[in-house]
């Protein structure tokens, strides 16, 4: 099992020299080479750097040399002339053992299985396809990484010290391994895998949209958060690679995190919260007056406009807007535009046109007046219907009606008839929808 290596060189003279004089008389026979150590076995016979290893054999006191295939593991823990007890050192690879005292080597047999072993591992936690860095020792050439006996695929450049592993699909939580031509080494603590969320659907919307979330490990989800705010619990659907949850009030754009018992794990992309209109008041209004915009995630909006026109805004927070009814509106949509996208109202805002008319009688008899629009469109007054009305008996009576001019004028002849008489421009609605306000002249008296 050993071999012997006793070194005499250069000791032949001195030997002659001391016969001689032993012969002599001169000296007396004290000097003896010390006896060769002999190595006769040691256990375990294999293990990861930093093992104990106890060597057994006969004259292994004051060893000088100590060697896992040629590497020092001197100072040793503990040396007898029967036993020494060492320590696999940190460069040591598979090989011979080797011990040298002042009687010569002795060299075993068999070799000394240096085995792999894992130290740590960064990060302790992660999704299905985390990298992960895996720290040890004697690691080249890895025939296998596995998570919890799931293997996984390693990425070039792996080293003696250090190996990058993907965390597979179907790994669990539990210990990591690797394994080399010389044997296994595991992690003392486990690898947690969490929750992984690789995609989800729709990728914005309102409040209270249904999003289907995609990924790994995501069963008995406990949380659900779209940029930190819950959704309701329970969730609608709730399985291993799939959750549906509903996006929740006061949601704001950012990621989506999903939490179970073994950690949280949170999306690459955002999920982009929309703006929503939910009602306004009033649903009719002139230019010039204020509507009030309800609905959610309305804060920072960039533009209100009404019908594709652009509005000014009073005030805006995340559940309300003020703004103004612009020159030029007509009816239509009412539309928000924020950073996250445009909103638009499921009804129309209706826009009122004022609208003032006069009368003059003369004669025996004409009516004649004008019909004018506050706001100044021109659609209100043009070629619009005048009733000219007497009062008779307690009630107001048409006695004419007149379609004004281009310009919102009219003339027409009435039967001389003494009495009350008034100008009546009736409710109009323009192909827009806009609504021309009905409108009623002073009270004249012909006599």
């Amino acid at each position: 099992m050993t071999s012997n290596h006793r070194s005499i060189a250069g000791r032949t003279g001195v030997i002659g020299v001391v016969a001689t004089l032993f012969l002599v008389g001169l000296v007396t026979p004290a000097f003896a080479l010390p006896p060769s150590p002999v190595i006769t076995s040691f256990l375990p016979v294999s293990g990861p750097v930093g093992t104990s290893v106890t060597i057994t054999g006969t004259d292994l006191g004051s060893a000088t040399v100590l060697t896992f295939n040629g590497v020092s593991a001197l100072p040793a823990t503990s040396n007898n002339a029967t036993t020494i007890v060492a320590v696999v050192p940190a460069t040591a690879t598979t090989g011979k053992i080797s011990v040298t005292t002042a009687g010569g080597s002795n060299t075993t047999a068999a070799n000394f299985t240096v085995m792999p072993a894992v130290t740590s591992f960064a990060p302790a936690s992660g999704s299905i396809g985390t990298s992960v860095t895996i720290t040890g020792t004697t690691l080249s050439s890895a025939t296998s990484v596995k998570f919890n006996g799931v293997s996984a695929t390693t990425t070039s450049g792996n080293t003696a010290t250090q190996i990058v592993a993907m965390v597979p699909p179907g790994a669990t939580t539990g210990k990591v391994s690797v394994t080399t031509a010389n044997g296994t080494g595991t992690s003392a603590a486990n690898f947690t895998i969490i929750p992984g969320i690789t995609s989800f659907s729709p990728s914005s919307g309102l409040e209270g949209a249904t999003v289907t979330i995609t990924g790994t490990d995501l069963l008995s989800a406990t949380s659900v958060k779209f940029n930190g705010v819950s959704a309701a619990m329970p969730l609608a659907s709730d399985t291993a690679t799939q959750i549906i949850a509903v996006v929740p009030t006061g949601a704001t754009t950012g990621k989506i995190s999903v939490t179970t018992a073994a950690g949280t794990g949170t999306s690459l992309a955002n999920f982009t919260v929309l703006a929503g209109i939910t009602s306004f008041g009033p649903n009719k209004g002139a230019i010039g007056a204020s509507v009030t915009i309800t609905g959610t995630t309305l804060s920072g909006a960039t533009f209100v406009r009404f019908n594709g026109l652009a509005a000014v805004i009073s005030s805006n927070t995340a559940t309300q807007i003020v703004a103004v009814v612009p020159v030029g509106a007509t009816t239509g949509k009412i539309s928000v535009t924020t950073a996250g996208g445009t909103a638009t109202s499921l009804t129309n805002f209706t826009v009122t046109h004022a609208r003032s008319v006069s009368l003059q009688l003369k004669g025996h008899l004409v009516a004649l007046g004008t019909l004018r629009v506050t706001d100044g469109t021109a659609a209100c007054a043009s070629h619009a219907r005048v009733k000219i009305q007497r009062h008779v008996h307690g009630h107001w009576r048409t006695v004419k009606t007149k379609t004004t001019s281009g310009s919102g004028t009219f003339k027409t002849s009435l039967a001389n008839d003494p009495g009350k008489y008034r100008a009546l421009a009736t409710k109009d609605t323009l192909a827009s929808g806009d609504i021309c306000v009905a409108a009623t002249s002073q009270v004249k008296t012909h006599r």
